[in-house]
């Protein structure tokens, strides 16, 4: 029987992607709040939805405090999404959330 598996999403990651909307909205990325509220909710989305499936990278030795493994979305052709976690006992730790651009 296999494990079930758990993604737990750190308190400044869900700090940092409670404040993107606003900061994104704010530096111009997208016209209406309501775009930028809806742009996160599809990362949100993307990180449960890609974790078990993407390819985990191991985190470079100068990056290794932001945890041991990430993965990339990619949200449109000049935007990824890097995200980094821990998985230990079948639970992915998510620990940093960041992108090419912000």
């Amino acid at each position: 029987m296999q494990k079930r598996q758990t993604v737990v999403i750190s308190e400044d990651v869900l700090e940092y992607l409670a404040e993107l909307s606003f900061l994104l909205f704010q530096k111009g990325y997208f016209k209406f709040i309501e775009y930028a509220f809806q742009y996160v909710d599809y990362i949100y989305d993307k990180i449960f939805e890609k974790i078990y499936i993407a390819k985990h990278n191991k985190v470079p030795a100068k990056h290794r405090d932001f945890g041991d493994f990430y993965f990339i979305i990619k949200s449109n052709k000049r935007t990824a999404w890097h995200i980094y976690f821990i998985e230990k006992d079948n639970i992915y730790y998510i620990t940093k959330v960041l992108n090419n651009h912000l």
